[in-house]
C-alpha cells in the first residue's frame, strides 16, 4: 500500500504495479504525448489492485491501433485486477478509516 498527500505519476515504461494505491492524483504517462488519440505507442499496464485518488485518476495510455505490444482494438491500455483482500485488510488499520467505505463509480466510455 502507498498512501501519500501528493501525487503519483506512472512512467510508460512500468508495465506492472501490485497494490493500493492511494494520492491526491493519480496519472498514467504517455510514451509519446505529441501523438494523437489512436496513435499511441504505449504498452499495456497491469494494475493488480487499485487506484484512489482524492481529486482524479487520469489514465492516458493510448496503445493505438497498429500497435505490435497491442491496439486499443482488443485490448485495454490499463488493466485492472481487481483484489479484494486488499480494501479488506484496510479494516485492521484505524488511521486509515476513512478508505473503509466502499463507493465505486464506474463508467464505460468511448475510445
Amino acid at each position: 500500500m502507498l498512501v501519500t498527500s501528493g501525487d503519483i505519476r506512472v512512467k510508460p515504461n512500468v508495465t506492472n504495479v501490485d497494490g493500493l494505491f492511494v494520492a491526491e492524483t493519480i496519472t498514467t504517462e504517455v510514451a509519446n504525448p505529441a501523438k494523437t488519440m489512436g496513435d499511441g505507442e504505449d504498452i499495456q499496464l497491469v494494475v493488480n489492485g487499485s487506484f484512489i485518488g482524492w481529486t482524479e485518476v487520469d489514465l492516458n495510455r493510448d496503445l493505438g491501433c497498429s500497435n505490435p505490444a497491442g491496439n486499443n482494438t482488443f485490448m485495454p491500455a490499463e488493466k485492472f485486477i481487481y483484489n479484494p483482500k486488499m480494501v479488506l485488510n484496510l479494516r485492521t488499520m484505524p488511521e486509515l478509516a476513512v478508505l473503509q467505505e466502499s463507493k465505486y463509480s464506474w463508467e464505460e466510455v468511448n475510445p
